[in-house]
């Protein structure tokens, strides 16, 4: 499971809230694993395990943001903010087959994404 205290916990809780599905996706995020972080300077990805845990908590086909399409869904409704750090992210969770695939933030500022632990940002819904 995944830290309550963590950014990644406030990052996806966030984006969950009001999206279609958000029963079945909150079910999974609570067994989420996460697998990997892989950082690119501008930003990260968060990619998780996909278990048989998260799979029982599948998406249904009519509650997907692209219904009978094997297009992956992106929830982007988040911006993650922290001034001192000159950090403006959009946060992406993206949805593949019904289950949380990984999670990308990306600073719109062109500064580096910080390898630290933020101590202190602003989430803003959009």
């Amino acid at each position: 499971m995944i830290d309550p205290e963590s950014l990644l916990y406030d990052l996806i809780d966030l984006s969950l809230e009001g999206e279609k599905g958000e029963n079945l996706l909150r079910e999974q995020f609570d067994v989420l694993i996460l697998k990997e972080e892989h950082y690119t300077g501008s930003g990260v990805f968060y990619y998780f395990e996909i278990t048989e845990e998260q799979r029982k908590f599948r998406l249904h086909e009519k509650d997907r943001l692209h219904p009978y399409s094997a297009i992956p869904s992106v929830i982007s409704n988040l911006e993650l903010i922290n001034k001192e750090l000159d950090l403006i992210a959009d946060v992406l969770l993206h949805i593949e087959n019904g289950l949380l695939s990984y999670l990308e933030v990306w600073n719109k500022t062109g500064s580096d994404y910080p390898k630290a632990a933020l101590l202190s940002y602003q989430l803003k819904r959009y």
